[in-house]
């Protein structure tokens, strides 16, 4: 999408990169990084666009390791201690959290990092990662031994969860509070709810919620 379009200070379309045919459209919802959302949005759109381009936007890369073993039936996140000075404090078992995607039921632990480390790990290798996820799984798994690795690989994000800073929450309950589609622009993101793809769900279902009802005639602005 190359632009949002607007009649009479309603949303009507979108024009995408390279058709020559505008899509009609009576409701949008933006499902993107804060900072490419800020970019659709009109000049005119002060508030929308202030909020939008203060949300700090950063990379990540992520270590998934894959071992050959279950480690723990009943363990999903595993935490660390973010005063030892470690790059990666949590680790996710996918293979607890969402068996469905992991048929082998192996461990595959997903590493995250925490800011403002994450700048630190942006600059280094695929290789350099790897060392470090290694090293910070000795202080993440209890009895750790590198035996139970099968592989490591990288996957880099260009955008993941805002750094939140101080004031942050307030403005983004603010900005929601009066954010309700009135002018058939929705805004729908993970931000809005502590950075987990749940509540980008959850936001999307009150978007939908919200055009479906407006197409009935029965208007709720009470969510």
């Amino acid at each position: 999408v190359a632009h949002l379009l607007f009649e009479r200070e309603r949303v009507c379309g979108v024009r995408i990169d390279g058709e020559r045919t505008a899509r009609r459209a009576d409701h949008v919802i933006l499902a993107i990084p804060p900072d490419v959302t800020m970019g659709l949005l009109p000049t005119g759109m002060h508030r929308r666009r202030s909020f939008f381009e203060h949300v700090p936007s950063i990379a990540q890369a992520i270590p998934v390791v894959h071992f050959n073993r279950r480690l723990d039936d009943a363990i999903v996140n595993y935490m660390g201690d973010i005063r030892e000075g470690r790059h990666f404090v949590i680790g996710i078992d996918c293979a607890n959290k969402v068996p469905s995607l992991v048929p082998s039921g192996k461990s595959i632990l997903t590493l995250w990092d925490y800011h403002p480390k994450s700048r630190e790990i942006l600059g280094a290798s695929d290789q350099q990662i790897v060392d470090l996820a290694l090293c910070d799984l000795n202080f993440l798994l209890p009895e750790f031994d590198r035996s139970w690795v099968e592989d490591v690989e990288v996957v880099r994000h260009s955008y993941s969860h805002p750094p939140y800073g101080p004031g942050s929450y307030r403005r983004i309950v603010d900005f929601t509070a009066v954010e309700k589609g009135e002018d058939g622009v929705h805004f729908v993101s993970d931000m809005f709810g502590g950075s987990y793809m749940e509540c980008a769900l959850i936001m999307a279902q009150k978007a939908v919620d919200r055009i479906r009802a407006g197409a009935s005639g029965e208007i709720r602005n009470d969510d």
